[in-house]
């Protein structure tokens, strides 16, 4: 089912911000760049967005914005935050990773006691797909592999992590869109938004 839309204009009057607001928010990475969807229309070219996802936000930013700097926000909503270094003691401690979990990573990945976000992202992405039991232990690993080494050029960019199956084969794909439509006989085995996890993670040791 795909999301409702709403226009620019319906979205500046709904929450009250100003064009300059908004459109300074896209330039600092606060609000993605694909999240503003060109469509054409009976008046020519509009900006659309996703209801729900761009109300959200915007909530949020509203929140938090007399007391937060727009740097801050910017790093607040990427999904690589620069500036944190989380111990194995903060990780235990927020509850997102038990310590067997943390030891199966560094097996698989090499031993470290401090860890950046993006190796919480990858420890979290590793226990999911490890905890679905579908895809072969071997093959988590070289998709978390190869998700670590492309993390850092997915920032401010809205993208799902999607593995597909077939029998004992299976193709792992990075896409800007939230729907994935498989035309043959295979199926979604694993399907995230990488934007949310790295939310979800955030709310619990941030």
């Amino acid at each position: 089912m795909s999301e409702e839309l709403i226009t620019k204009k319906q979205l500046l009057d709904l929450t009250g911000i100003s064009y300059g607001q908004l459109y300074r928010w896209k330039r600092k990475g606060i609000i993605p760049e694909q999240w503003f969807i060109k469509k054409s229309s009976f008046t020519g070219q509009e900006t659309f967005f996703e209801k729900d996802k761009i109300l959200e936000r915007i909530n949020k930013i509203m929140e938090l914005k007399d007391n937060t700097s727009l740097d801050e926000l910017a790093d607040m909503f990427s999904i690589n935050p620069a500036t944190k270094v989380y111990s194995r003691e903060d990780i235990l401690s927020s509850g997102i990773l038990t310590g067997g979990f943390i030891d199966l990573y560094n097996r698989s990945f090499g031993n470290r006691e401090n860890f950046k976000f993006k190796d919480l992202m990858c420890m979290y992405l590793f226990k999911m797909m490890i905890k679905k039991n579908i895809i072969e232990f071997k093959v988590v690993e070289d998709i978390i592999r190869k998700f670590y080494e492309k993390y850092d050029s997915l920032q401010n960019k809205d993208y799902d992590l999607i593995v597909i199956g077939k029998d004992k084969t299976t193709v792992t794909i990075m896409s800007e869109k939230s729907s994935c439509y498989v035309l043959d006989n295979s199926e979604v085995i694993f399907d995230v938004n990488i934007h949310k996890i790295a939310s979800q993670i955030k709310k619990e040791i941030m």
